[in-house]
């Protein structure tokens, strides 16, 4: 709701800056700037409410607040689009989701694999701080990165090193989120 809040006032201080530093004499460079802003800022907040109503939908263990936020640090960082696609088959959403084999968080991460790196890059201190929503999203990012960087850019092949292993379904699942999200949303 304080993201809404925001955004409308964002969209009313515009419109009246508008008005008022577009005087008759319009500067139309600085007018089509400022179209550019606002579209941008409308193009941002409809891409946020379909993401966050998208992961509300696929999850069914996470209150509004806890959606809203997971898709708030996830538009923070590079991938943002990929990372959701990720973390919804990894984990539903459940920043609190524990795997058989250990795996911790949103993006399900390994600690005896993966928690030396994150200590090293300060995204963890611990293992359990794979549980808070922000350092899970920051965490899913960081080893997505080494993991295509590995692959040299082949989203597959960062796929299957990410799971851990080659399997089809799990890529199909990711890649068939990605593209439902990529033809949805804009500029992102």
């Amino acid at each position: 709701m304080n993201t809404m809040i925001k955004v409308v006032t964002i969209c009313i201080f515009l419109i009246v800056v508008s008005s008022v530093a577009f005087p008759q004499e319009q500067d139309w460079e600085q007018r089509a700037k400022f179209l550019q802003i606002s579209s941008k800022v409308e193009s941002d907040y409809r891409n946020k409410v379909f993401l966050t109503d998208w992961v509300f939908k696929k999850s069914s263990r996470i209150s509004r607040l806890m959606t809203n936020q997971i898709v708030t640090y996830t538009l923070q960082t590079k991938s943002p689009l990929l990372l959701l696609a990720l973390m919804q088959v990894e984990s539903s959403f459940d920043p609190t989701s524990i795997s058989r084999k250990g795996a911790l968080g949103l993006g399900q991460i390994m600690p005896k694999y993966h928690a030396e790196e994150l200590k090293r890059v300060r995204i963890i201190k611990e293992a359990r701080d794979l549980f808070d929503i922000s350092t899970g999203v920051k965490a899913a990012e960081h080893i997505w990165g080494i993991k295509l960087l590995k692959a040299k850019g082949d989203i597959r092949e960062a796929l299957v090193r990410y799971y851990g292993a080659r399997n089809r379904r799990y890529i199909n699942r990711v890649l068939r989120n990605l593209r439902h999200l990529a033809s949805k949303t804009e500029g992102l």
